[in-house]
């Protein structure tokens, strides 16, 4: 079977793993801080025959269901990218949890939802199951999940977007003047805070920036629809 990730330090499968950094000169009882690793899935496959342990029985959880069935191997990694937004909100990989989802043709909403903690969790629910789509086909790929995310976090209000009766053409026109204003309101703090020295520009300033400086209407409102706002 060919490795599932190149990285020495992960285990069979390819998770997050909280591997321990190098050892403390104190002595090995101190505590040492988690590292987060993350696999490269691009050569996971099946393994054969053979009656598996505990640990294969969880990489076996890893595995989408074109992997399982050996019928192609395309957007599995989109796949692995579904499974991780649920662990990184410290829920379990729902086809560990409930291991028929990997014998059957399972449809989003027999994938078990996020608990709602926030205002992104309904977003963050809805862009785990277009990632962990049944059918690879269907499934968006990893640019889309990116745009998605970023709109997110980042995106237009619901109450703006949410206007009855307004075509695509003026939601769309709608769109450029947000991105727009918004360009200029990043403008506005990047200049008062090259101005104060005591504030200094953050990451996600940094982050929200990029995605501004990139965002056009089009890719918006797909966005949009993608994340059922629309």
């Amino acid at each position: 079977a060919a490795p599932p990730c190149s990285s020495a330090a992960l285990p069979a499968g390819g998770t997050l793993s909280p591997a321990a950094g190098p050892a403390s000169p104190e002595g090995p009882r101190e505590k040492q801080l988690p590292r987060l690793i993350i696999s490269n899935f691009l050569k996971a496959k099946q393994k054969p025959g053979g009656t598996p342990n505990l640990q294969q029985k969880k990489s076996q959880a890893r595995l989408a269901p074109e992997i399982v069935s050996a019928s192609q191997y395309r957007k599995f990694d989109e796949f692995q990218t579904g499974i991780l937004i649920y662990e990184l909100l410290h829920q379990p990989n729902p086809f560990e949890v409930r291991a028929q989802l990997r014998e059957r043709d399972y449809r989003q909403e027999d994938l078990p939802p996020l608990p709602a903690l926030s205002l992104y969790s309904p977003g963050l629910q809805q862009l785990a199951h277009l990632l962990l789509e049944a059918d690879p086909i269907k499934r968006i790929r990893i640019g889309e999940a990116k745009r998605v995310l970023q709109c997110l976090l980042w995106g237009p209000r619901r109450e703006l977007v949410q206007q009855p009766g307004t075509s695509e053409e003026a939601l769309c026109g709608t769109l450029h003047n947000w991105i727009d204003m918004k360009r200029a309101l990043m403008m506005m703090k990047f200049a008062e805070k090259a101005v104060d020295r005591r504030r200094g520009v953050e990451l996600e300033d940094w982050l929200c920036c990029q995605y501004l400086a990139s965002a056009e209407p089009g890719a918006l409102l797909q966005s949009l629809k993608l994340l059922q706002l629309l």
